[in-house]
């Protein structure tokens, strides 16, 4: 049954009538006021609304389209009628018509010299440490400077260290053939991919008429190449008839060599030439003072 909140009904039951007869009029006036609930919840005009423009306020909580089918509520700032749009995460107020979301201006915010968001940089902040990897997009620039070009560039450069002592690898005194020369064990957790390396040779002869020539050669482990290989070079001469007697044979020098996986390049001393080999004496030094990464 529907009731009709009216002059009639507000007359049952009435003032004089003795409150065994209110039992009925009773339970329709909660029908009656649970109506007036819905219809009214509402700001309205007139004398006694529920919700009356200018004095309630409401606020929404709800997505984008259950904010969208609220229609018909107060609108302007004397009904302050908001929502939070929990879709879109902004604040909205209707206008009389529609829907429109609230601007809040971010350099009217308190709180904008705080430096209480500790994973944001702070250009004005020093000691600060960057934790994770960083990518610059091609053509961005910082400082004026590509670093995705610059870094690419920086990849193709090793880096080179030096050893505080000089470690000797070659002492020989006579001619060998193409031998391993090991660095990994002054390298330390380094990965070498070139030796650094200080070369020396010297020869004295005796016997009349006599000359020798050696010479020292380098390349990498395991390869094949005969040419354009760092070496060095040394000639020594005894003429018993020269005003200039004994001359001794002495050549040096620093290269780099490259190096296999295994951290290793291969060393040669050979006789170029010699009148007569049993009259030389030898010596071939080679330090490693340095490698690259």
């Amino acid at each position: 049954m529907t009731t009709t909140w009216d002059a009639a009904f507000e007359a049952i039951p009435a003032d004089t009538d003795e409150a065994k007869y209110g039992a009925d009029g009773i339970r329709d006036l909660k029908v009656a006021v649970s109506e007036r609930g819905e219809l009214e919840h509402n700001f309205k005009t007139g004398t006694q609304p529920f919700h009356k423009g200018g004095k309630c306020s409401v606020l929404f909580i709800g997505n984008t389209a259950a904010i969208a089918a609220l229609t018909g509520m107060g609108g302007g700032a004397a009904n302050a009628t908001l929502a939070w749009d929990t879709t879109l995460k902004v604040l909205k107020e209707y206008n009389g018509s529609a829907w429109v979301t609230l601007d809040i201006d971010h350099g009217l915010l308190s709180g904008l010299t705080d430096d209480d968001h500790t994973q944001y940089l702070n250009l004005t902040k020093a000691s600060q440490e960057l934790t994770q990897s960083l990518t610059v997009t091609a053509l961005k620039t910082i400082d004026g400077r590509d670093i995705s070009v610059d870094g690419t560039r920086l990849d193709l450069c090793h880096g080179v260290k030096w050893l505080a002592t000089p470690a000797n690898k070659v002492a020989w005194t006579a001619a060998a053939t193409w031998t391993d020369v090991d660095i990994s064990a002054n390298t330390g957790t380094d990965t070498a991919v070139a030796a650094i390396i200080a070369a020396e040779m010297r020869l004295a002869c005796s016997g009349s008429s006599h000359y020798a020539s050696y010479m020292g050669t380098f390349r990498k482990n395991g390869s094949a190449i005969t040419s354009y290989l760092p070496r060095i070079r040394a000639v020594a001469s005894y003429d018993y008839n020269s005003a200039l007697g004994a001359i001794p044979g002495e050549a040096s020098g620093m290269f780099i060599v490259e190096v296999d996986g295994s951290e290793v390049f291969e060393a040669k001393f050979e006789l170029v030439s010699d009148s007569v080999p049993a009259y030389s004496t030898l010596v071939f030094n080679v330090d490693l003072v340095g490698y690259i990464i």
